[in-house]
Order: C-alpha cells, then sequence, then structure tokens
C-alpha cells in the first residue's frame, strides 16, 4: 500500500480516485500524484477502460497501492467511503459519472464543460444538495488568484462599470483532432448532449472565464443574451469549427467572442474588458495589463501566468476536503456556460464551408482562408 494512513493529527487521509488516465486525463493523475507524494490524500483506485494504452501508468500507480478498475461503477461499489473522485473524461459521460460518484458519497471534481444541457446541470445541482457533497469543475483558469484578483477590481469600480467583453482565438486543429475518439465534432452520444465546438471544449476556458469576469457578483458569471452568431463548419463534422458572437450581459455590457479549429495560423487566446474608467488586457501570450484613462498601463502578470494552474487545482482541491472554501469553479459559476452553448445550438445552425472557399492544408486540416 502506500504508506500513507493520517497526515499528522490522527485523522485518516482522505481517499481520491480518477476515471481515466490518459488524454487530458494525465492532467488529472499528475495532481492526484503529487498530492499523494506530499501526503495530502491516498490514491486509492483508478478506473482505466484502455490498460494496452496505460502500461506506464499501471505500473506507478500500482507501486503506490493504488488499485485498478476497468468499469468505474465496480470501482465506486468496491472502494467504499472515497472522498473525492476525479472526472477528466468525454462530455457526454460528465453528468452520469457525477451523478453515480455524488451517490457513492464522494465529492467531484468534473472536467469542463460541465455537463451537455442545463437539464442535466439541474440534476447534478439536486444531487449535490441531496449528498451534501461539493462539485468543482475543471475550468483551471478559475484558481488562478489573478483572476479573482480581476474580478475584485472589476466589482470594486476600478475600470468603471462595464461597457464591453470581447475574446479572440484561434487554435488550428488537423483532421486527426476530430478523428483522435468518438465523440469529438459531435452533436450527441448515445443520446446525450455533447456539443463538442471549439467554444464548448478547447476554447471553452476563455469562454467561461470572459462571463465569470462580466459577472454581477464575486461568486457568479454573467448571464449572456445572444443577439447574433455565425457558425461554420470546414471540418467534416456536426457541430462547428468556427464561431462568431454576439451578445449582451444582463449587466447591460456588450459581449463577444470569435475563435476558430480552421485558420491558417494561430493567435492565443486574447480578452479585453472594456470600462468607462479604463480596460483589462488578458493575454495568454503576454500576460495581463490594466489601461487606465490618461495612458496609465501596470502590467498585473507577465506570460506564463497561467501554468501555476494545474497546481493551483490540486490545492483547491485539498483545501475543499479539509471543508476550506478556497476560490474555485463551482456549479453556479459554470452553469452559465452551458446555458450559452445550449441557446447557442438551439437557434443558430452551423453552415457548411463550400469546398471552393477552404482549402486542405499540408498537415490534414480544413482551412478557411483569411
Amino acid at each position: 500500500m502506500s504508506g500513507f494512513s493520517g497526515n499528522g493529527d490522527g485523522k485518516p487521509l482522505p481517499r481520491v480516485a480518477l476515471i481515466g488516465v490518459t488524454g487530458y486525463g494525465k492532467v488529472h493523475l499528475n495532481i492526484l500524484l503529487s498530492n499523494h507524494a506530499a501526503g495530502h490524500w491516498q490514491f486509492a483506485a483508478a478506473t482505466i477502460i484502455n490498460p494496452d494504452d496505460a502500461r506506464d501508468e499501471i505500473l506507478r500507480l500500482e507501486a503506490i497501492g493504488t488499485r485498478i478498475y476497468r468499469d468505474y461503477r465496480a470501482m465506486l461499489e468496491t472502494e467504499e467511503g472515497l472522498d473525492l473522485v476525479c472526472i477528466p473524461t468525454a462530455i457526454h459521460w460528465h453528468t452520469p459519472m457525477t451523478l453515480d460518484a455524488l451517490a457513492s458519497g464522494a465529492n467531484v471534481f468534473v472536467e469542463k464543460p460541465l455537463a451537455g444541457s442545463v437539464d442535466e446541470v439541474e440534476e447534478i445541482v439536486a444531487a449535490r444538495d441531496q449528498s451534501g457533497r461539493f462539485v468543482a469543475v475543471g475550468f483551471q483558469d478559475l484558481y488562478l488568484q489573478q483572476t479573482w484578483q480581476l474580478k475584485d477590481w472589476i466589482l470594486e469600480g476600478k475600470i468603471g462599470r462595464l461597457k464591453c467583453l470581447k475574446g479572440i482565438a484561434s487554435w488550428p486543429r488537423p483532421l486527426s483532432y476530430y478523428e483522435r475518439n468518438g465523440w469529438a465534432g459531435k452533436i450527441q452520444v448515445n443520446g446525450r448532449p455533447v456539443f463538442d465546438s471549439p467554444l464548448n471544449n478547447a476554447l471553452s476556458h476563455f469562454v467561461n472565464l470572459l462571463m465569470f469576469l462580466g459577472g454581477p457578483t464575486r461568486e457568479s458569471s454573467a448571464n449572456v443574451e445572444i443577439l447574433d452568431a455565425k457558425l461554420y463548419r470546414a471540418q467534416p463534422i456536426e457541430t462547428f469549427d468556427t464561431a462568431s458572437l454576439q451578445g449582451r450581459t444582463e449587466g447591460g455590457a456588450d459581449f463577444f467572442f470569435h475563435a476558430t479549429h480552421s485558420s491558417e495560423e494561430a493567435l492565443d487566446p486574447v480578452m479585453r474588458l472594456e470600462g468607462e474608467a479604463g480596460a483589462i488586457v488578458w493575454s495568454l501570450q503576454d500576460g495581463l495589463t490594466l489601461e487606465m484613462a490618461g495612458g496609465v498601463v501596470e502590467r498585473v502578470a507577465e506570460a506564463g501566468f497561467q501554468k501555476a494552474s494545474h497546481q493551483l487545482m490540486g490545492d483547491a482541491l485539498v483545501s475543499l476536503l479539509a471543508g476550506g472554501s478556497p476560490d474555485h469553479c463551482s456549479i453556479e459559476i459554470a452553469l452559465e456556460h452551458v446555458k450559452l452553448i445550449a441557446d447557442l445550438h438551439r437557434r443558430f445552425e452551423p453552415q457548411t464551408i463550400p469546398d471552393d472557399e477552404r482549402s486542405l492544408a499540408s498537415n490534414a486540416q480544413w482551412v478557411i482562408p483569411g
């Protein structure tokens, strides 16, 4: 076994488990392993459905006493008294796995997006409230101190009343990105909503972050009314790979977000929040800056400030398990993003880019020129 049985005060260590260790599951795996090694919890169990692809991970886990299962339900039934279950799985599995974990008595850390539909979020809220456990969501930027500092400044009126929130990002993805699993680019899988797209997957972090920073209270996100949206697909998928979204928050601020996976060049996410007395610029490449009236510019954080987010997610989970209340992404914060995506798909249809308006790049990626 692991050798960890207590935390020094006579109390047993929390017992944690993981569903999935490959793909993005490696992020959760490293969070759990590092905190196990630090003595913050016991890495009790993991579900691995593809053992041939995870031989190294299995050996590493078995060496510290982690029990391996092929089915997550068998893990939940066998491992009585789990304190936390981490769920970095496909979108259509988020809700059933979260509900099963809560029913078993465990707290949950589930990847983004929280769920595929508003109805599913309501199921999760009811199960959370009935169980008395917490559900934290893996929107990693919501675990950064800088994010909460920016939110405090906005609420304090440092840049005045918010007038406009804008975001743009271009992360090209080849065809193999959509062929890597059975749900990429899908509307639903096995009857459960997925709505996979740049806005609901790779770039959803930044949509959610912009909505959070525009939210009316410290622990809420903005409700965005969609005024117009242009959705396009250059790739052979069901949903869309390119989007231009225009909306308005309940506070009256304009909201814009432009994103694509089908560009010739990459542009790391940039967001600009404009107020009556200044602006905040959030750039993955250049860091954070505060622009005030009179041309005064203050650099709040350098490029690379995001690198600590995975460690900070682990720190927040340790604190939550100990009864603390660290800044993190709650269901209530993540819900507004789910609402936005649901409304987008309900009201707007993606347009397929004609063959004569797209080209196939050398990396087997369909590109919209310009």
